[in-house]
């Protein structure tokens, strides 16, 4: 698992040449806060840090993608649109959970997770 978590650090990031953006599921921070309680490494936090400070940043991630591959962004007509990624506003701004059915579980526990490494998340990296 650790391999894939490089990969990914090496693809998505605030440096130049990376993707400045966030996966589709929110699934993956909640994964790295999850592995960084197991293996305190702070790669780990950084990168979910990094991916939970981006959702919900406008442009949308992924509208801004379609934009700049030539395509139309799916979710334009439906009425999650950004939501169903959790992307319709920052994280800490979203008072509703919508989009994916499991929504309402994944902000809280995503959200208790960042609560409780707070401390870690913006005093340790």
């Amino acid at each position: 698992m650790t391999r894939f978590v490089d990969y990914i650090d090496q693809v998505f990031g605030p440096e130049e040449g990376k993707l400045h953006g966030y996966p589709g599921h929110e699934i993956i921070e909640m994964a790295l806060l999850r592995l960084y309680e197991m293996e305190p490494d702070p790669k780990y936090l950084r990168l979910a840090r990094y991916f939970i400070e981006e959702r919900g940043k406008q442009l949308c991630f992924f509208a801004e993608e379609a934009r700049r591959q030539g395509r139309e962004y799916p979710w334009k007509d439906s009425p999650f649109r950004f939501g169903y990624y959790q992307a319709a506003a920052p994280v800490r701004e979203q008072k509703d959970a919508v989009g994916q059915r499991h929504a309402e579980t994944d902000v809280p526990d995503r959200s208790h997770r960042i609560f409780r490494l707070r401390g870690i998340l913006y005093h340790g990296l």
